[in-house]
């Protein structure tokens, strides 16, 4: 799959900035971007919902919040199985702690803006 994107973008493109898609891991960045935007989609797509309730969408809301959470300590242990695009990239090889310390960060970042726009809150 790799070969093959990359094959396709030098011949099409002729363009300067296609030598990035032979660089593995600009790619598996690529990859790890369009898996997260393809989840922020899911989310969006359930919240859009006839017939919710707003306690339902807090439960949707809070459990992509608990799966962001998930997610940054599978790939601190150097797991990024939850992103197929990327592991199948990578293939065998274990990430370069470097790409999975940015996607930690940034699956980090992510949760404190969750957390900034819904914050948990405590029934009473």
């Amino acid at each position: 799959m790799f070969n093959s994107a990359w094959c396709i973008c030098r011949l099409c493109l002729k363009s300067p900035l296609a030598v990035h898609f032979s660089d593995k891991v600009w790619v598996a960045k690529l990859a790890y971007l369009c898996g997260i935007f393809n989840l922020f989609n899911e989310l969006n797509l359930c919240l859009k919902g006839k017939m919710t309730t707003v306690f339902k969408l807090a439960d949707k809301v809070a459990a992509f919040k608990a799966k962001l959470e998930l997610w940054g300590r599978y790939v601190n242990r150097g797991n990024l199985d939850m992103f197929q695009t990327v592991a199948g990239i990578l293939g065998e090889a274990e990430p370069e702690h470097s790409f999975s310390q940015l996607v930690h960060d940034h699956l980090s970042l992510l949760l404190k803006e969750f957390e900034h726009y819904f914050p948990t809150t405590k029934d009473p």
